[in-house]
């Protein structure tokens, strides 16, 4: 259909007035009319006054979006006509409608943008003589002067948006930069008006704020900040949307990178917007007021906490504590957060930074700075904790909001870590006195929980040479009536138990306090999860200090297993725990306590094998595995023989031995039973792997099981989690000479040959992890590979090769890896070197096809390493390949001309150390193969890359 007024509008009427399929179709027709060059004429016909407000609307949005993106189309000579064009639509308009003028005005702006200073030198002095009364006598004058704010209010912030050459950009910032002193001599003559137009005066907000943006120096706005807080002072009752533009203005002012050129013009707009406070004091109610106050207020802190800090020392010492004590007004906001207030959480990263300077000092300011800083974040301290109190009981509370106070309370504990750093140690004697204050008053429970929350915050920074306050507050946890209370209080008091494992295991005697209120919490299923993870926490770091607590913690895991109340999760985190434990006991006492706690879960495995298949019986076999696999990972006795005081180690026997020997038969039985559930063979695996990885060369005697069951395993259903176990069973057994070298080689053969036969393209996963292991045993044991009659190492390339161009990035480094390892060892490989000369020229080939778009950009970087390697030990044949491929029309891409291709093939060749620049060189030509080289995509990624 012919792009002519009269179809335009029928369509935009089927937009506005039809249902969703013809509106769609009216849609993607317009746009079509947007994009083409006719839309230069159409418009002028859609702009007549007496055709539909939405036509005009449309009329208006092609011609912003014309001048916009396809300002190439219009020839030089039409420029002047264009600007007339505009001008007198936009004086058509200026009566309304307004959705219209307003899109007029920002086409006319965006006209300027690629007209000045080559073709429209002198545009925004110009425009302010355009829009004088009386060069518009037919437009009254504010409605003139309105025009001409909208129309500079929008010139910056399209110039932020549109796309334009680098030079083009910095010459137009130049030109607009030079307009700054007569733009904001205009907004100053509007804000000085004594009979204010706030419409008027709220574009003239709107458009220094936006000029703001490309960086008035502070020191040159002396008259316009006075003209802000007077307007501030007088919109605040009846315009809150003029106080947000102000306050964002004056933010915009101070924030700026520039300001800091001008110290003292920054303490002066400090003391100058102190008044602005005064808005929160006068409208207690108003939460958006004073949201955007404080946001100020927190924005100048943010941005000159140095100066702020050390102005503390100086004259201007005043301002600079009212600014601070403002800021913490503002983190002591009235109400529960978010339910009542939201803004609180606004100082946060100012308490950071401040006292991240306040650390930076040298020792003689730092002194100097204390006295007047301690008081301060003593102050915050204490607001902190009242803030990270849960809500009342019996008030009602949104799952949204307890997830943002969820996040408050995080953030509250990184600011209470950022105050022991300033207070230190006399933090710790303010939450101990807190909670003594507590306990000795019936008061309600979230304010003890609260100071327990303090402690669980500083619990990172606490110096493990600290022996006052915290031995004292860990006795005081036994004083805490906890059946009395929420549950809250409970979780949190195990959260800070575990918090504190490392300082404990420097104060062992600690833990006799400790340790019943983690068997206290192993039996409730609310604190269960809390009590677990700082068992496991206590159990990692306080590990030989744990016997005299030990058999007390085995029968409680005993009963707790038994009582089959914990979560899974929960189960399998104490499995952890109970193997540290075990591990530091003598071997007949461990064996005795593994046939109370092992031998039922190998016999609920062998019960629930004997299961016709489920989704109830595949949890409880999960439910096992995981409780084996940690066992395990943490029942250990040779490493916590080498942690002990024993010098040397007594060797000991491995329980984990023991344990293996007794599952392997039902392992192999679950195997063949649930080959086909992915997640039942990782969770195998993964016990295989622990049990090896903790008994290394001590399991040789289980070897013949462990291949044959994962020969069988992946025989039956291939998945990539066997091929970590094989890997792990290679390194360990694969060594010349060795016993198991056999049987170890034969299994690899094995899997070599399963996995060549499988659809590479249905079976990623898989490749990822098989390139891994190759790739692993290349660079560790390449003999084991090269040795082998039955592995074809040019097939095993050509199937690297082949995953090369596979879609998925970990996929194709994993087998870049391979190959770049294959090709560093092959000169001392004579298998090696054959299977690089088989492959060599078709891996080159796969490599230009991916870079020449078969393959995602994103899987382009890892090929860099594998050209850098070919060049390196194979410069000739890479040349040869390089040259002999280009020479071909069309390959590896029809978009690259033959003068690309030579200058990649020579930059290649040049580069033989510089990854890095190997990349760029192989980016920018997979670019050019693409097409997108010029277009908006490639010059920002070139940003990101610079």
């Amino acid at each position: 259909m012919e792009f002519t007024s009269e179809n335009l509008e029928r369509a935009v009427s089927q937009f506005y007035h039809t249902d969703a399929a013809m509106q769609a179709q009216a849609h993607q027709w317009l746009t079509s009319a947007q994009l083409s060059p006719n839309a230069w004429s159409f418009v002028w016909e859609l702009l007549q006054p007496f055709k539909p407000s939405e036509v005009q609307f449309f009329a208006a949005t092609t011609l912003h979006m014309k001048v916009m993106k396809s300002w190439s189309e219009v020839p030089v000579e039409q420029y002047d006509d264009l600007k007339k064009r505009l001008l007198q639509a936009i004086i058509n308009y200026a009566s309304g409608p307004k959705i219209v003028l307003n899109r007029l005005c920002i086409a006319l702006s965006a006209f300027i943008l690629n007209t000045t200073p080559k073709h429209w030198p002198g545009a925004i002095p110009e425009l302010l003589s355009t829009f004088q009364p009386a060069n518009m006598p037919s437009i009254p004058p504010d409605k003139a002067l309105w025009i001409l704010l909208e129309v500079l209010t929008v010139i910056p912030e399209e110039f932020q948006s549109m796309h334009m050459a680098q030079n083009q950009k910095v010459n137009v910032r130049l030109e607009l930069e030079r307009s700054i002193p007569q733009v904001v001599r205009l907004v100053e003559s509007v804000l000085a008006e004594q009979t204010r137009d706030w419409q008027l005066v709220n574009q003239a907000v709107r458009c220094v704020s936006a000029w703001l943006q490309l960086g008035i120096p502070i020191i040159e706005c002396d008259s316009l900040i006075s003209y802000l807080v007077q307007t501030v002072a007088a919109a605040s009752h009846s315009n809150t949307q003029l106080v947000e533009w102000i306050v964002e203005a004056l933010s915009h002012m101070v924030t700026h990178p520039s300001s800091h050129k001008y110290p003292l013009a920054v303490l002066n707009f400090a003391a100058r917007i102190l008044p602005v406070n005064d808005l929160i004091l006068q409208h207690p109610d108003k939460q958006d007021l004073q949201s955007n106050v404080y946001g100020l207020f927190v924005s100048l802190g943010e941005s000159h906490p140095r100066l702020i800090l050390h102005s503390l020392l100086t004259d201007a010492c005043h301002s600079c504590l009212q600014l601070v004590n403002i800021i913490l007004a503002c983190s002591n906001a009235p109400g529960h957060y978010p339910t009542h207030e939201s803004y609180s959480h606004l100082g946060f990263g100012f308490w950071y930074i401040l006292q991240d300077e306040l650390m930076a000092c040298d020792t003689d300011k730092h002194q100097a700075l204390l006295p007047i800083i301690l008081p301060i974040y003593t102050s915050l301290a204490l607001v902190l904790i009242h803030k990270a109190e849960f809500p009342a009981d019996g008030m009602s509370v949104s799952v949204e909001d307890k997830e943002a106070f969820r996040c408050y309370r995080q953030d509250i504990a990184d600011t209470m870590m950022y105050c022991y750093n300033v207070l230190r140690e006399p933090l710790l004697n303010l939450l101990l006195e807190r909670i003594k204050s507590c306990l000795a008053t019936e008061s309600p429970w979230q304010p003890l929980e609260a100071c327990l929350h303090g402690f669980l915050a500083v619990a990172e920074s606490v110096n493990t040479s600290e022996s006052i306050y915290l031995p004292q507050f860990f006795s005081t946890l036994q004083s805490i009536p906890f059946s009395k209370l929420n549950i809250k209080v409970a979780i949190t008091t195990l959260d800070v138990v575990g918090a504190y494992a490392d300082w404990m295991n420097c104060h062992r005697e600690t833990l006799q306090h400790v340790v019943p209120l983690l068997m206290f919490g192993l039996e409730n299923p609310e604190t269960a999860p809390a009590a677990t993870m700082s068992l496991k926490d206590i159990t990692r770091e306080c590990q030989l200090a744990m016997e005299p607590y030990s058999h007390h913690l085995l029968t409680a895991a005993m009963e707790v297993l038994k009582g089959g109340k914990l979560k899974q999760n929960e189960n399998v985190r104490l499995m952890y725990s109970v193997g540290r434990v075990l591990s530091i006991l003598p071997l007949q006492t461990i064996i005795q306590y593994l046939d109370t706690l092992m031998l039922p879960c190998v016999d609920e495995l062998q019960i629930l094998l004997a299961q016709p298949v489920s989704g109830e019986v595949k949890t409880g076999l999960l439910l096992r595995l995981k409780m084996l696999s940690m066992m395990c990972n943490s029942l250990d006795t040779q490493a916590t023989a080498e942690r002990s005081t024993q010098t040397p180690p007594v060797p000991t026997e491995q329980p984990v031995y023991l344990v293996l020997e007794r599952v392997l038969p039902t392992l192999s039985g679950i195997v063949s039973k649930w080959q086909n559930d992915a997640c039942i063979i990782q969770a195998v695996s993964c016990t295989l792997k622990q049990a090896i990885s903790t008994l290394l060369e001590c399991c040789s005697p289980l070897v013949p099981y462990v291949t044959e069951l994962l020969a069988t395993s992946y025989r039956l259903h291939p998945h990539p989690s066997p091929l970590e176990v094989i890997r792990q069973l290679c390194l360990l057994f694969g060594r010349e000479n060795g016993q198991h070298r056999p049987l170890v080689q034969s299994l690899l053969t094995a899997i070599v040959r399963y996995t060549l036969e499988l659809p590479i393209s249905e079976h990623t996963d898989i490749a990822e992890a098989f390139m891994q292991l190759s790739s692993s045993l290349v660079k560790k044991n390449p003999i084991l590979l090269v040795s082998s009659e039955d592995i074809d190492m040019t097939e095993l390339l050509t199937f690297a090769i082949t995953v090369l161009g596979l879609p998925e990035l970990p996929t194709v480094k994993a087998a870049a890896m391979f190959l770049t390892n294959v090709i560093g060892q092959s000169r001392e490989q004579p298998s090696l070197l054959a299977a690089v000369q088989a492959t060599g020229e078709q891996m080159v080939h796969r490599i230009l096809r991916s870079i020449g778009g078969e393959s995602p950009r994103g899987c382009i970087d890892p090929l860099a390493d594998l050209v850098l390697i070919l060049n390196k030990k194979y410069c000739d044949s890479l040349s040869r390949w390089l040259y002999q491929m280009m020479s071909v029309d069309g390959f590896p891409s029809p978009k690259a001309t033959p003068d690309n291709k030579q200058h990649f093939v020579k930059m290649v060749l040049k580069e033989r150390a510089n990854k890095r620049k190997l990349q760029e060189i192989i980016r920018e030509f997979t670019l050019i193969c693409r097409g997108l080289v010029g277009t908006e995509y490639a010059a920002q990624l070139k940003v990101q890359l610079l």
